[in-house]
């Protein structure tokens, strides 16, 4: 209960000094309006905001598919999102002093609140990330480095997140990926993919082979070859120029 009323009062300074700040500065502004006035307007509209954004934000950034976007596309979903709510309870609160916004203006109206939702989405998102950083510092640690196996997954379809990488194996212009969940086809360079999965603790076996460490279910050889059959059933080949690098890693 004392951190829940800790993080309500920190929301709601935030409004009111935004509130402060926007009413000072005099923006959306009607004619007339004294600055009680429009710090009024602006503790109601953002408190709506911040309200909504509690919930939107971690649907967002949290679920799928939402959650394998692009970070600009989730901050300016979350933003458009804000909006409508954000819009409506400005012409409400117009209508209540008697300045009835014609329908006609909505959209321009809903631009101007939406410029400013994303300005403020993306300042949460910045300070989000910053805080949670300093708290790991503060407890000893710091923020783990990124997969990049994880990251490389990313491009594949939802169902494909939190599987294991075993391989990945050139197809013309695309990349078959094998994991532990089936295989799937991207449009990629090999050479790209070698390079980005540097660390992942893999190697690449062939011209048209990488491999993971974790994908190697046993080795065995045709003619005078060794090949690296998969733990989801496939068979890598390990070429002559890269026999000597696979076995000093540890994978035949």
């Amino acid at each position: 209960m004392p951190g829940l009323m800790k993080e309500i009062a920190r929301h709601v300074a935030i409004v009111l000094v935004l509130a402060l700040v926007f009413a000072f500065l005099r923006i959306y502004a009607g004619d007339g309006q004294t600055f009680l006035d429009r710090m009024w307007m602006w503790v109601i509209t953002i408190g709506v905001g911040t309200a909504v954004s509690a919930f939107v934000a971690p649907a967002i950034f949290d679920r799928e598919p939402c959650v394998s976007w692009p970070v600009w596309v989730r901050l300016s979903l979350i933003a458009a999102v804000i909006t409508l709510p954000v819009t409506a309870s400005l012409i409400l609160l117009k209508a209540s002093d008697g300045h009835v916004v014609p329908a006609v203006y909505w959209p321009l109206d809903f631009v101007y609140v939406f410029v400013v939702s994303q300005v403020l989405t993306i300042g949460w998102y910045f300070i989000q990330n910053h805080n949670e950083a300093r708290e790991l510092v503060a407890a000893g640690g710091m923020p783990p480095p990124p997969d990049p196996t994880a990251k490389f997954l990313e491009r594949l379809p939802p169902r494909y997140r939190g599987a294991a990488l075993y391989a990945i194996s050139s197809e013309d212009h695309y990349l078959r990926v094998h994991t532990s969940l089936g295989e799937e086809l991207i449009l990629m360079r090999l050479s790209d993919a070698v390079s980005e999965l540097e660390s992942a603790g893999g190697l690449q076996v062939h011209r048209s082979w990488w491999v993971a460490r974790d994908g190697v279910a046993s080795v065995t050889r045709e003619g005078d070859k060794p090949v690296i059959a998969l733990k989801s059933g496939g068979k890598a080949p390990v070429s002559r120029t890269y026999q000597k690098a696979a076995r000093e890693a540890g994978l035949i």
